[in-house]
């Protein structure tokens, strides 16, 4: 009795002192938010006594640079909780964070006072108690993050990074669990808690250009990870592969003093009262919004002047990051025509007349949310008005931003401040430097309408008025597309092009390749007038480099192992008789496309030849469009032979169709990954839903009296989040939103199962025909239902119903009647502009 009651009494001490304690750590807190940020850190205690050391967890490079630019002190003296004091308080930019799919820009601008905004970072869990005990540890000592408050954005990589929304005493909260290592978010770690002010405004499920590609993401635990995959499962892209790498920024350039402008990087400081800061959001799409594919138009002109196109061009690939961006030329007869604005990201004008009244077609598109940069053209004039100052084009000094005095050529007129409509936000970007003449405006529609923005220049930025661009030329550029246009820049070489290594599935297959080509060859060189393919021992007997027109082959050197391919992943998921079993293998190579191609009328029927590429710079797609192809894309080309008396032999145009749903299936049947919402859409592309393009399928074939010798070039995109998004970031979103814990995915890993489906509906065709495949096909497209036009019948809309018996879209109309239709040969949307196939 007497022992019960003394419990109960220390038990109630205890409490009291705990309340006590947690009073004035609230109370602490509550003052220091007003100026500064408070972090939390986990520790861990060296030697049994309380008044030992800790040590903090190795800090993670943006905590690093906090605490080495700020002020920091220890808040309150407690060897049970390190907490700390930093001045002045944090700010961190949301544009390169990924906001959860129920988190609206309304949600971030409507906190209330007393609702804290923290940061988060997550590592892998490392336990010293037996792995055994692991799930049991979890569930009895360790709390979850979304227990104690809101979810809002997340930053791939380790240590992951997470935003929240709690109140200070759930931060108090979090910040004990902290300290003894017992806070998680899902199956991660919580090392710091870090409160912030939040400004800008993240993307709903795509990530933005400006998210690095050399992210890691990690899979925990045996039981999440397919095929036995590396706990790392993207590749480090490093300098090959990342733009962002080679601007050669150190983490302190990343911090910024608050009379600097946040022109680049992810964190800045102000020096202001908590309650004083102002949260600028930028406009946000909403989650169903279609994401704009990565496409940057030229207009210049009516005479659609070719060397002036490539003139611009060259300016612009100096300045963008080459993995984000594909920059074409509009032609004038596109305009009115092409559906082009839906996939359009920028628009340049660089010309200076327009005719046929496709001014208002691009006012439309600015309109409706688009970007615009003119190059003093007449466009300028529907946004307001301008003076006439000098005959011609001259050379003057601009200034701009922090640039001062930089000689340019500039047009004949300065733009007055007279705004054609009050609904325009004006900002002068640059001006003359003696007469403060406005020379550089940007227009931007209210936020309360789709947010197009205009930057109107009377500086020309290309090569006829700038022959030699000096430095500060292409930083002024850069700065106008980043800061205010709102893309990607970064300098960058081009990367260096590597020879290919030669994998077989076994040692029968390389000599039946090498036996097949040995006659055709001329000092070890298989000639071709495309690509050239000079096979080697070892690359210690190179006697060129690898070039666009000449591929050195490494056949038998073990040594040289690529970076960027996992042949163990490819040989473990690919299960085909023929198809694939001899791999070339290129890190980087301009396409893959041409590889095959000389070696196809001598390689016996048991050789499956496959060229994979680590990164291609100029990757080509349907109708001559780019496919940009950075390090974590999935990129490869593929031979097959059809004989032609098969049933696919004699309808080959279904073979496309086998290889977007090919792509499909090898994730959607790995188990647990059914669910994914990856799709095909007509004819040949890969989908997330219906808004995200992941990836797509371009077949040439050539035919011989008996078969038909087909070269599929494939890309899909697995690791990498640029340009648009990627299968490990829908695996990522699944997981966050459904609570589950499936593993990233492999690039070498689907392409092998990939192949290895292809080769199986290959024979389910040719065994069960078109009609069986098509029931198969339509278990993954997206156009169920949809509604379409068609261009040769005054846009006559018609429902989509489905593939007809020869592998063209089939559309039925009010009446019943059945019409096959196919693409018009626009290269912007294959499902607009629709033309009906004539029948005899």
């Amino acid at each position: 009795m007497i022992f019960s009651l003394v419990y109960y009494l220390n038990a109630i001490v205890r409490w009291c002192t705990d309340r006590r304690r947690s009073h004035m750590y609230l109370r602490e807190i509550g003052k220091t938010l007003k100026k500064s940020s408070v972090l939390f850190q986990q520790v861990k205690h060296i030697g049994e006594a309380t008044e030992s050391l800790t040590v903090i967890q190795q800090l993670s490079p943006f905590l690093k640079n906090v605490l080495d630019s700020r002020f920091s002190a220890p808040l309150v003296q407690d060897v049970h909780l390190h907490l700390v004091s930093i001045h002045p308080a944090v700010t961190v930019n949301l544009k390169d964070w990924h906001l959860y799919r129920d988190v609206s820009k309304e949600d971030i601008q409507s906190f209330p006072h007393d609702i804290l905004t923290i940061l988060l970072e997550a590592g892998i869990t490392h336990l010293t108690s037996p792995v055994d005990n692991l799930e049991e540890t979890v569930k009895e000592d360790c709390v979850q993050i979304h227990d104690y408050g809101r979810t809002l954005a997340w930053k791939a990589g380790m240590p992951c990074s997470i935003l929240m929304s709690c109140t200070p005493s759930n931060l108090l909260n979090m910040g004990l669990a902290v300290t003894n290592g017992k806070l998680r978010f899902q199956e991660l770690t919580v090392e710091s808690i870090l409160s912030i002010n939040i400004e800008g405004c993240g993307s709903n499920l795509i990530l933005p250009p400006a998210v690095k590609d050399n992210l890691k993401r990690y899979s925990i635990g045996s039981e999440n990870s397919i095929d036995d995959q590396d706990s790392c499962c993207c590749h480090s892209n490093e300098a090959l592969a990342s733009p962002c790498a080679s601007e050669n920024h150190s983490d302190e350039d990343l911090l910024l003093d608050s009379d600097s402008e946040m022109a680049a990087g992810d964190v800045k400081y102000e020096k202001m009262e908590a309650d004083e800061a102002k949260v600028d959001l930028e406009f946000q799409r909403p989650a169903n919004a279609a994401v704009k594919p990565p496409n940057i138009l030229v207009y210049c002109g009516k005479k659609d002047s070719k060397r002036k196109f490539e003139s611009f061009k060259t300016m612009l690939e100096k300045c963008l990051s080459s993995d984000c961006y594909a920059v074409y030329q509009l032609q004038h007869n596109q305009i009115s025509t092409a559906p082009w604005m839906d996939n359009t990201i920028l628009l340049v004008i660089a010309c200076e007349r327009l005719y046929d009244d496709i001014d208002h077609v691009i006012f439309s598109y600015f309109e409706k949310g688009g970007k615009l940069m003119s190059l003093a053209s007449n466009i300028d004039s529907l946004f307001l008005d301008k003076e006439l100052v000098r005959r011609s084009a001259d050379l003057v000094n601009v200034s701009c931003h922090h640039w001062s005095n930089v000689p340019m050529m500039a047009g004949r007129y300065i733009y007055s401040n007279a705004l054609k409509s009050s609904n325009f936000n004006c900002t002068v970007l640059a001006s003359e430097s003696s007469s403060q003449n406005s020379l550089i405006v940007k227009l931007e529609s209210p936020a309360d309408l789709d947010q197009g923005v205009a930057v109107l220049s009377q500086v020309y930025f290309d090569s006829d008025h700038c022959s030699k661009p000096s430095e500060d030329f292409y930083e002024i550029l850069c700065h106008l597309l980043s800061t205010h246009l709102e893309l990607e820049c970064s300098s960058q070489d081009v990367p260096q092009l590597t020879p290919a290594k030669l994998f077989t599935k076994t040692k029968v297959v390389e000599k039946q390749l090498l036996d097949s080509l040995a006659s055709r060859l001329k000092d070890g060189t298989l000639k071709s007038s495309e690509v050239s393919l000079t096979f080697v021992r070892n690359l210690e007997v190179l006697n060129s480099a690898a070039s666009a027109v000449n591929l050195p082959v490494v056949i038998s050197d073990d040594t040289y192992h690529p970076r960027y391919f996992n042949a163990k992943k490819y040989w473990d998921n690919l299960h085909s008789a023929v198809l694939g079993n001899a791999i070339f293998f290129v890190e980087v190579v301009p396409t893959t496309m041409p590889l095959l191609n000389q070696m196809l009328i001598s390689v016996p029927k048991t050789v499956g030849m496959i060229a994979i590429a680590g990164r291609q710079t100029s990757g080509k797609g349907r109708g001559g469009n780019q496919w940009l192809s950075p390090v974590g894309c999935a990129m490869f080309t593929l031979h097959v032979q059809l004989d032609r008396s098969s049933l696919l032999g004699s309808n080959p145009v279904f073979l496309q169709h086998i290889v977007t749903v090919s792509v499909v299936r090898s994730v959607r049947t790995l188990p647990g990954y059914e669910e994914l919402d990856l799709r095909v859409k007509w004819p040949n592309d890969l989908y997330y839903g219906k808004k995200t393009k992941l990836g797509g399928v371009v077949v040439n074939s050539s035919i011989a009296t008996q078969s038909i010798d087909a070269i599929i070039g494939c890309g899909f995109n697995v690791e990498n989040s640029k340009p648009t998004f990627c299968i490990n970031d829908l695996i990522h979103e699944y997981n966050m939103e459904n609570g589950k814990h499936l593993a990233p995915l492999n690039k070498d890993q689907l392409i092998g199962r990939t192949v290895t489906i292809i080769e199986e509906l290959i024979d389910r065709f040719n065994t069960k025909g078109h009609e069986d495949f098509q029931l198969l096909y339509y278990q993954y497209w997206l156009h169920r239902g949809a509604k379409v036009r068609l261009e040769c019948e005054n846009n006559l809309e018609v429902d989509i119903n489905g593939l007809d018996e020869n592998g063209f879209l089939q559309v039925k109309t009010a009446e019943g009647h059945l019409i096959s239709v196919q693409p018009d040969g626009n290269t912007f949307d294959f499902m607009k502009n629709l033309i009906a196939i004539k029948t005899n």
